[in-house]
């Protein structure tokens, strides 16, 4: 009896294992796809101080390098670093006190894809204020 119970289960795996590899050639995996393009997050955003502003990078495959750039709005790079592999997150808090008015574009790339995150500065303009109270004579 035990030797019926193995043989039954010796022709189930064998079965099993012949027509596995038949699927997989049809079906590709969805983790090869994944493992061929990193995935990147990336967020901008302001910080409590108005003059300042930060940006986070997070890759989930260590083995890519990830550039970040500043450009301004004629695409000249104010600020370049390169996170290493060792490195998953990146973040910097961009001071923008000392920049003037205008168009610039956080750039972050992991070789393969390229995101692009713009954002505009600008000073308030002087505006005229009216009192809160106005007195009419008749």
């Amino acid at each position: 009896m035990k030797t019926l119970i193995t043989f039954s289960v010796a022709c189930l795996l064998s079965a099993a294992a012949l027509s596995t590899p038949a699927v997989a050639q049809k079906k590709p995996s969805t983790e090869a796809y994944y493992e061929e393009q990193p995935r990147l997050s990336v967020a901008v955003f302001p910080a409590a101080d108005p003059l300042k502003m930060w940006v986070v990078a997070e890759k989930e495959d260590r083995r890519a390098y990830v550039t970040v750039e500043l450009l301004d709005s004629r695409n000249n790079r104010l600020h370049h670093e390169t996170i290493d592999r060792q490195t998953a997150c990146f973040r910097q808090r961009f001071d923008l006190s000392d920049m003037p008015d205008g168009r610039y574009t956080v750039r972050i790339s992991d070789g393969n894809t390229v995101q692009e995150r713009t954002f505009k500065l600008s000073s308030p303009g002087l505006e005229e204020q009216l009192p809160k109270r106005l007195v009419t004579m008749n």
